[in-house]
Formats: structure tokens, sequence, C-alpha cells
């Protein structure tokens, strides 16, 4: 798909937590300013759930494999196939793609995808049902609740409505606009979507679909419906991240509270550790404890500790160097303690023994997390 984004994606949300009605455009520096309680969290979680959502979703299962993304994959329903359309897939994989990619003719090096094929593909893009489930479930999570209908507006009572439309110019210059809008009622939540057809005349041999196909090419003979079904889910994947952007990028969630949770981090982890080996005492149905938010960001904390984790991701981050020098006038250390859990420091400019963090200023406590965020999780 050659689309390119001309606009940047609207968020519209409507009776969700203590927001009556929003409508923001995500920019890549987008700041929410206003009284408490007016619902500036609840866009923010709403937007690190999408986040955590479509980028499980939109990325293939291999690649996947090799990237650092929250903990949470997209368990959709199977694509739904007839024996019409695996056998149309199954002939194309096995008579006009071999025949392809060892051709070295520069002008063969675009191939048309079928007509029954591309069909097939639109037909699962435009299927958002296949998504609501775990779309709602991630909605959920991150808020800390057990159901996304729990976030309906009180004393509202109705529906909770929230909408991410965009546009983007295809190959004929025309804009193609689309909208994903999830309702939430008492007990249920409702995704649909106004998703244009899609472009996929033109394969290339040397795409990353190619090579998938190669890969599953022994599988076709055995397991053909389960290949033709991976197949055409990777294709919408690649589909979905182009047309969703940013919501295909990871993301980080810093909680408001973090510096209390950095501070009381081991013993959360000690208490939860504890009430784990206790299962007699444990009741049925407990409470959840932390958000979903808050649980990812108490993930990457402990992640700190682990040497060949610290090794892959540290960096020389410019940004987090300046506010070291600049705002806290001294550098944020994290270091593993015997029990293998991050402990975490503060070294103030001309001393030369670290002081922990608990014990430096307020400022020093909020700003800290972020400077390690930015050295050891951004890229």
């Amino acid at each position: 798909m050659t689309d390119e984004i001309r606009e940047p994606p609207e968020l519209s949300v409507a009776n969700l937590g203590p927001i009556e009605s929003a409508n923001i455009e995500l920019r890549p520096l987008t700041v929410f300013v206003g009284p408490s309680n007016t619902g500036k969290s609840y866009m923010a979680t709403l937007i690190y759930a999408l986040h955590n959502f479509f980028t499980a979703y939109a990325s293939s299962r291999r690649v996947a494999e090799h990237l650092a993304f929250p903990a949470y994959s997209a368990r959709l329903r199977p694509v739904d196939l007839s024996q019409n359309d695996i056998g149309s897939i199954h002939e194309w994989v096995n008579s006009a793609l071999p025949r392809l990619v060892v051709d070295e003719n520069a002008e063969s090096r675009l191939h048309k995808m079928p007509d029954a094929i591309a069909k097939v593909v639109n037909r699962t893009l435009s299927d958002a049902a296949r998504m609501s489930e775990p779309l709602s479930d991630e909605i959920a999570r991150c808020f800390g609740m057990e159901s996304a209908s729990n976030l309906i507006r009180y004393p509202y009572g109705g529906k909770s409505l929230f909408a991410i439309r965009g546009s983007a110019t295809g190959e004929n210059g025309r804009d193609r606009h689309f909208q994903y809008e999830m309702e939430l009622t008492n007990g249920d939540a409702r995704l649909t979507s106004s998703v244009p057809e899609m472009a996929f005349a033109r394969i290339d041999p040397d795409s990353w679909y190619i090579w998938h196909l190669q890969s599953l090419m022994g599988e076709f003979q055995e397991g053909k419906e389960e290949a033709a079904r991976a197949l055409i889910s990777d294709i919408v994947r690649g589909a979905v991240s182009g047309m969703i952007r940013p919501f295909n990028r990871p993301a980080r969630y810093l909680p408001a509270d973090r510096a209390g949770v950095m501070h009381a981090h081991q013993v959360a982890v000690r208490g939860a550790i504890a009430s784990a080996s206790r299962a007699g005492w444990r009741p049925d149905s407990p409470d959840p404890l932390l958000s979903g938010a808050l649980g990812d960001f108490l993930q990457g904390l402990i992640a700190l500790a682990e040497p060949l984790n610290r090794r892959h991701y540290e960096n020389e981050s410019l940004v987090a160097q300046r506010i070291e020098k600049s705002l806290m006038r001294g550098e944020a250390l994290v270091k593993a303690s015997p029990t293998g859990y991050p402990s975490f420091f503060f070294r103030p400019d001309g001393w030369e023994r670290d002081l922990p963090l608990m014990n430096a200023s307020s400022m020093v406590s909020e700003i800290a997390p972020v400077v390690l965020y930015l050295r050891h999780f951004v890229r």
C-alpha cells in the first residue's frame, strides 16, 4: 500500500468517565491543560490503550518476537475464509508467485494481486467485529476495570462512544477517509468501521509478505487453510499499520504518581509474591490492585534490573543528559539490588556517593523516571 497520511488522526470521545465530549487531533506533541477532574488522565490512558492494541495488532507475529512491545497481544478471531477463497490463495501462492520471485526482469518486479484475493483482504479489513472484544479488553485492562462499559460517564448511564478518524491520499490523489468507532453500553462493547477499499493492485516480490509466503510454502499441502488465514491476516496487519498511524507505534505511559510508585514498587512486588504463595488466603474473585497502565510501568522498572536488558536498551540520550544537567543538577541511577529488583539513586553534582531516590527532593523524584525512560526505553 502506497498511501500517505496527509493529516493527523482525530480522536473523538463522548460520555467517557468525566468527559462529556472531546475532539482532539493527535500531533507529535499534544498537551492537555485544564482544571482537575475534567478527563485529562482518562484521555491519556485511552490513547495509551489504543497504542497498545494497534501496535500489537498491526505488528506481525514474527516481527513482534524481536521487539519490546507491551505484554499484550491482539487475540483476534480467525480470518473468515470460504473454501473458494482458500483455493484461490493456494493457487496464487503455488503458481504465480514462485515464477515471479525468480524472474529478474525489472519490469516484472511489481505483481498485480488477483481481484479475488484483493476482495478477501478488503473484506477482512472492514471486519471490525474481529477487533471488538480484544480492544475492549485492553481498554479495561489499562484503566484497571473489570469491563470497559464501567467507563460510561456517571450519572449519565447511557452509552459511551469513541472514534478514530483519518484520511489517506491514495495513488489517484483522492482522499480516502476511514473511521473506527467503539460504542460501550452496559455489559457490551461493539466496534464498527468505515474503511475504504485499499489499493492492493501491486505486490513487490521483495516485500515482507512474499518472504512470509515462502516460509509458509511447506505448510500449504497439509495446513493450507491455516496458512491462507495467516497470509491474509499479515496483509491486513500491514494495511492497518499504514492507515492507523501513529497508533501503530509502541507507547510508554508514565503515571502521575510515578515517584511514589518507584519508592514502593519493591514492597508491592514482594507483597504480590507473598500473596501468590498463600493460595488458601486469596479470595475467589480478588479486585484488581493496579491498572494495566500502572502495571506496565512497574514491569518496565523491574526490567531495568536485568543486566542484559539494560545493555540492550541503554543509550546516550542527549535530552536525558540536558534534563539532568540543567534541572536535576545530578544523575539518576539504577542498580540491581541483591534481591534482583532495581534500586534507584540520585548522585548530586560533586557528590562521591549515591543518595537513595526516596531521600532526594520531590522535584528530583518526579523527574527521575522521565530521565530513566529516555535513557533505557526510548529509541
